[in-house]
């Protein structure tokens, strides 16, 4: 200690450091400037008890009982349960011009202040394009600025009008696929299938990046792909299987740009645009292991609430139109005063398969 204090005198008497370059050291300071925060928690447990078994079957019991998978090898565990992190859990991610491969467009109408999606997209660094008629333009334009909104060019044309805008959009800016998801959605999740209660579970998405990458790359490895989407948090649980083949798409979906289909007016646009690709002997896809959540529907103004497939008894009118179209498929009818299709088991009819690259 005393011959440690004798150096330190020498040194600061003869303006001494330890390394030659001491000065060009500093220069880190000039870079280390808007660093992400971190801070660690309090990770211990609130309380540990030790459980004891006498036989094989009393700790498959508890292992049922608590919804983890218990070894012999087991030594602890947490309850809940605890995720493990992976290393790229605990990545920082910094905004970048253009992260996913497709663009995403959000269709939208009558919503510049109320519309959310883009909360899913915006702390990530994803980018997003709302989708707005001439009339909507400038409100949005100036809450999401202008490099974050396309004007489609035409007022009140419907629904179908502006589907059809992002698929020749999205092409004639050279991509071949692109994201079209509604304006109204408030979450996502990740929907794993828990093989002891039989049903998904469902976990939180905080970063979709991760989900968007897996089913951009899922459809550039499928030579006949359509198009996809993710399930409605409202059918998830109870979806045996994580892909579903040749159903219908809708909300939020991935398309093929080279597609022929295109949406049609006054008719159940989902359905029939569905069809129309599943009868170009194309795939479609509904990704069960995830899903969105929004607000009931007609909850919030604006959307498709205000679009002219919407209006004045045009729930009717778009299933008779479906009817018109698919007779052999469809049948329309009245309950408790409201028009609607009967079940059909129109999506058996097509069993045609996903056709790999790789394979």
């Amino acid at each position: 200690m005393i011959m440690n204090q004798k150096i330190r005198r020498i040194m600061n008497k003869n303006k001494l450091t330890l390394f030659d370059d001491f000065d060009e050291m500093q220069n880190w300071k000039e870079h280390w400037q808007d660093m992400p925060e971190f801070i660690v928690g309090d990770e211990k447990p609130h309380q540990q008890i030790i459980v004891s078994f006498k036989s094989k079957e009393d700790v498959e019991a508890f292992s049922k009982l608590i919804n983890q998978k218990l070894t012999y090898r087991t030594k602890s565990v947490w309850y809940p349960k605890v995720e493990r992190l992976k290393p790229s859990d605990y990545e920082y991610n910094v905004k970048s011009k253009y992260i996913n491969k497709y663009p995403i467009c959000i269709i939208s109408k009558g919503r510049a202040e109320t519309c959310t999606t883009h909360k899913l997209f915006e702390s990530f660094g994803i980018d997003y394009y709302y989708m707005v008629e001439p009339q909507d333009y400038q409100k949005y334009v100036d809450i999401f600025g202008q490099e974050k909104v396309i004007n489609i060019k035409e007022n009140d044309k419907g629904i179908y009008y502006v589907r059809n805008f992002c698929i020749e959009w999205s092409k004639n800016n050279g991509h071949e696929k692109h994201w079209q998801i509604d304006d109204d959605l408030r979450g996502l999740f990740f929907r794993n299938m828990n093989e002891v209660k039989g049903f998904r579970d469902r976990e939180k998405i905080n970063n979709p990046l991760k989900m968007l990458l897996e089913i951009e790359s899922f459809s550039d490895n499928c030579t006949n792909f359509g198009g996809a989407c993710i399930t409605h948090d409202g059918f998830a649980f109870s979806k045996k299987r994580d892909i579903d083949l040749n159903k219908m798409i809708y909300c939020f979906q991935l398309l093929n740009n080279n597609i022929q289909a295109r949406y049609q007016p006054r008719t159940s646009e989902d359905v029939d645009f569905s069809v129309r690709i599943l009868k170009e002997n194309l795939v479609t896809m509904v990704f069960n292991k995830y899903s969105f959540s929004t607000p009931s529907s007609g909850s919030v103004e604006g959307g498709c609430n205000d679009s002219i497939d919407y209006i004045n008894n045009g729930r009717k009118t778009r299933n008779l139109k479906l009817v018109e179209t698919y007779p052999e498929w469809f049948t329309e009818y009245e309950k408790n005063g409201q028009s609607e299709i009967k079940p059909s088991r129109i999506w058996k009819t097509f069993q045609q398969r996903p056709i790999y690259k790789n394979d």
